[in-house]
C-alpha cells in the first residue's frame, strides 16, 4: 500500500539536502533577571525592557494610584 501521505516520512530517504539549523536568537541571558529587578521598582521598567507595553502601562497607572492613596494624604497635612 503506497500512500502519498507517507511518501516523505521520517524513515523514507529523500533526494533533498537536509535543512540547515536555524540561527540562534539574540544572546541576552541576563534579560529575565534584569527585568525582574527593574520590576521591583514598581515603575514597570522591567516590562518595558521585555517589550510588554500593556503591562508596563498598567503598572505605571497602579503605581500612580498607590502613590495617590498613600502619599497625597500625608502631603496635605
Amino acid at each position: 500500500m503506497d500512500s502519498p501521505a507517507y511518501a516523505h516520512g521520517p524513515f523514507v530517504p529523500t533526494d533533498e539536502p537536509p535543512q540547515p539549523p536555524s540561527p540562534p536568537g539574540p544572546d541576552r541571558p541576563g534579560a529575565p533577571a534584569a527585568a525582574a529587578f527593574a520590576n521591583a521598582s514598581l515603575l514597570g521598567i522591567g516590562y518595558l525592557l521585555l517589550g510588554h507595553w500593556r503591562p508596563a502601562a498598567f503598572t505605571v497607572i497602579g503605581t500612580g494610584r498607590l502613590l495617590n492613596v498613600t502619599v497625597w494624604p500625608v502631603v496635605e497635612r
